[in-house]
């Protein structure tokens, strides 16, 4: 029968508890950098994607851990268990008719600006995925534009076939990503 299901992971939140075999895995030395991918920037520093200028790696330690690595071991943590339930809905049968969608409440500093956790207005903390799957969706593709999580509920409703009446900041964001006759619209 039709169902709804949110999952509220904590993985990459304080305190970093990741699962031991992930925190195995990010063992950085002081200042090493060889696993990053570090770009320069035009004006001519050094940056790393996502993260922001070389220089403003903070290095805290966490428990006698680096701070980057048990966040990192948290993301694949996370990544594990969403894979858990995604080959659940395999499992079951369910996933070729249920819409998923990932998210993220706010992205976290990690020392930049300052900021540890939530705090600011920074890219970091802002910019967060938004990805989705489900019937109709096509697998990898990338839709370039602003959304917000005010589009959320919009979109399942519709995708639910729920007429969702005026009422909503946000906009049902399926059209943009099937189109209106099933093809993708904005793909890069």
């Amino acid at each position: 029968s039709p169902f709804f299901l949110m999952v509220h992971f904590w993985e990459t939140h304080t305190p970093y508890l990741p699962d031991k075999e992930d925190q195995a895995a990010f063992t950085r030395k002081p200042g090493d950098t060889s696993g990053l991918k570090v770009l320069k920037a035009p004006a001519g520093y050094a940056y790393v994607p996502g993260w922001g200028p070389l220089d403003e790696m903070v290095e805290r330690l966490v428990d006698g851990r680096y701070s980057i690595d048990l966040y990192d071991a948290c993301i694949a943590t996370l990544d594990r268990h969403v894979g858990r339930l995604l080959e659940e809905l395999e499992r079951t049968g369910k996933a070729k008719d249920t819409l998923v969608i990932l998210t993220s409440p706010s992205g976290a500093g990690l020392g930049q600006h300052g900021c540890w956790g939530s705090q600011g207005l920074f890219e970091q903390t802002v910019r967060v995925p938004l990805i989705l799957r489900g019937p109709d969706i096509p697998a990898g593709e990338v839709v370039r534009g602003d959304s917000s999580h005010n589009d959320i509920v919009p979109t399942v409703l519709s995708a639910a076939g729920i007429d969702m009446g005026a009422g909503f900041d946000g906009a049902n964001l399926l059209p943009r990503i099937v189109g209106e006759a099933g093809a993708p619209t904005a793909i890069f």
